[in-house]
């Protein structure tokens, strides 16, 4: 299965359903953001529980180490090689740092380990050296890269961690970061990686398991498999682009939502808000959803399909080859078809407009 999933996370969707005209316009926004937050809630929870054990609430310090006074420093570079064989899996943990990897020749891992510590003074920065390490181990084929950090409230330093990491392509990934950027490139091996607060790229993946974000930039680009792509985001931006699976599935909470040359045979885009842009066929029986709460959903698909738009405080429209047929009312609900109306289309938003073309 390819998921991508950041941090809102799976059954984030605004109801399509109609409400009754007898419901005040500001108890429908909040129970929507009711449901929102409670989904949420148990994304955030579930993020949490995988974190490494023993995360140091000290953590916090190392956030805000670009604010202090830290002007001496101390780094420490090394080199370990893990043979987990052509189909093995790695394991990369870390709290303050960027996560890289890459594909490389070898039936082994390569992991460069840079730390950087930073102090008031030389004595305080070789401090942070000596206290935060960075673990490794192998069992059979698997091997596992942990960044251990003592629990301390107020440490008189502040230490960074990135790993740059070479795999055989088959390898099984999984990378977590507290504080810091995830990239992946040629991995064809499953997929796993979340980071609390920073940006999430995957290139040439072909089984991804989940990726989460609370907050940066999700994107995907030369993405294929046989299973189904979930993507979710708290506050940043999602990019999908030239990905092929049998499902997509994205939820954002804040933060625009751009899926170009996508092909699925079915999808499910939802924003509470941001704007969503979706570009691509869709395919006979299949079914594609997008809901947003205030933004505009903008549409281009090629294929034949059976569409149905709603807006409560905007517009629906549609381009010269697709006839639309509105209901009378208040709101706007408009309906069409165009070519053999074999896929159902149903775009839905509360306080913007759609806008659909086809091909």
């Amino acid at each position: 299965m390819l998921a991508v999933v950041a941090v809102a996370g799976q059954g984030l969707a605004l109801s399509a359903a109609e409400p009754q005209d007898s419901q005040p316009k500001e108890r429908r926004r909040m129970v929507v953001a009711h449901e929102l937050l409670t989904e949420l809630h148990h994304t955030i929870a579930e993020i949490m529980r995988e974190l490494p054990q023993g995360t140091p609430s000290g953590v916090l310090n190392d956030l805000q180490a670009q604010q202090r006074d830290y002007r001496a420093e101390q780094v420490d570079k090394q080199t370990k090689t893990l043979a987990i064989g052509a189909t093995g899996s790695l394991e990369l943990r870390n709290i303050v740092g960027d996560i890289t990897v890459r594909t490389g020749g070898s039936r082994d891992a390569t992991i460069d380990i840079v730390r950087t510590s930073r102090g008031r003074t030389d004595a305080d920065a070789k401090l942070g050296l000596e206290r935060v390490t960075v673990e490794t181990s192998l069992q059979g084929t698997r091997g596992t890269v942990t960044a251990r950090y003592p629990d301390e409230r107020r440490p008189p330093y502040s230490v960074s961690t990135a790993y740059t990491v070479s795999v055989p392509a088959g390898t099984r990934v999984s990378a977590h970061s507290i504080a810091g950027n995830v990239r992946l490139t040629g991995v064809k091996g499953e997929i796993s990686a979340d980071t609390i607060s920073g940006n999430l790229d995957i290139q040439g993946a072909a089984n991804i398991d989940s990726v989460r974000t609370m907050s940066g930039t999700i994107t995907v680009t030369g993405a294929q498999s046989d299973g189904s792509i979930e993507v979710g985001i708290v506050s940043g931006s999602v990019n999908l682009t030239d990905v092929k699976a049998r499902r997509v599935s994205v939820s954002a909470v804040s933060g625009p939502v751009v899926a170009k040359n996508v092909t699925a045979a079915s999808a499910s885009v939802t924003s509470l808000s941001g704007d969503i842009d979706y570009v691509g066929p869709v395919s006979a029986a299949g079914r594609y959803e997008f809901q947003s709460h205030s933004g505009e959903i903008r549409l281009a698909l090629s294929g034949g399909f059976t569409f149905e738009g709603r807006s409560f405080s905007g517009s629906v429209q549609g381009d010269q080859g697709l006839s639309l047929t509105r209901s009378a009312g208040g709101r706007q609900v408009a309906r069409g078809t165009l070519g053999d109306g074999s896929a159902v289309v149903a775009a839905t938003t509360f306080s913007g407009n759609v806008k659909v073309s086809g091909k």
